[in-house]
C-alpha cells in the first residue's frame, strides 16, 4: 500500500504523531523509548521517519502510554483518553501559533 493512498500512515505522518505524543508526556526520546520497552536507536528511526514502527513496537508504545493504533497509524484521536486527546490538541494549537507567527 503506497503512502499516496494513505498519507496519514506515511512514515513522516507517524513520526510527527510520535513526536507530538512524546511532547505531551514531556519525555526525551530515550525516556519515551525506554518506557515503551523499545531500544532507543530503533525508536529514533521511527521518529526520524526513516521507517514505520512495526506492529509489535506500535503495540508496545500504545500499551505504555494508553494510546491506540488508530492514533499512531491514522491520526484518529477519538479512542484516546480525554486528557491525552486534549493535550495533543493544545500542543498542536501552540505549534500552529508558533509557526504562523514566524
Amino acid at each position: 500500500m503506497s503512502d499516496d493512498v494513505h498519507p496519514e500512515a506515511s512514515p513522516v505522518a507517524i513520526a510527527t504523531r510520535l513526536h507530538l505524543t512524546r511532547q505531551v508526556f514531556g519525555l526525551s526520546q530515550k525516556a519515551f523509548a525506554a518506557r515503551a520497552g523499545i531500544v532507543f536507536t530503533t525508536y529514533e528511526v521511527y521518529e526520524l521517519a526513516e521507517r514505520r514502527p512495526p506492529l509489535d513496537d506500535a503495540l508496545s508504545i500504545c500499551k505504555a502510554f494508553d494510546l491506540t493504533l488508530d492514533w499512531l497509524y491514522a491520526g484518529d484521536i477519538r479512542g484516546l483518553p480525554l486528557s491525552v486527546a486534549e493535550a495533543i490538541k493544545r500542543v498542536r494549537r501552540l505549534g500552529t501559533m508558533k509557526t504562523s507567527g514566524s
